[in-house]
């Protein structure tokens, strides 16, 4: 045994109108301290919300099993963080 976790299986996708809820859970978990890294508050009211309603904007979800496990965001033109 190599101590190796075993092989998950991740679904990439684009955030999708419904994601809210499961991307809103996700980010609860994150703790405080990591979550100062972000380029906004994403834990303040209407932030998700207004991901989902953008498809101008590019961003993805990671899912194991349906859950959220992660999530990316390619903002042309936004300022560095």
């Amino acid at each position: 045994m190599t101590g190796r976790p075993a092989p998950t299986q991740v679904e990439v996708r684009t955030v999708a109108a419904d994601d809210g809820e499961a991307l809103r859970a996700f980010f609860g978990a994150v703790p405080d301290a990591d979550r100062t890294f972000f380029r906004e508050d994403v834990l303040r009211p209407g932030v998700v919300e207004g991901w989902v309603r953008r498809p101008d904007q590019r961003r993805l979800v990671a899912l194991v099993d349906g859950v959220v496990a992660g999530h990316a965001g390619v903002l042309r033109g936004a300022p560095l963080s």
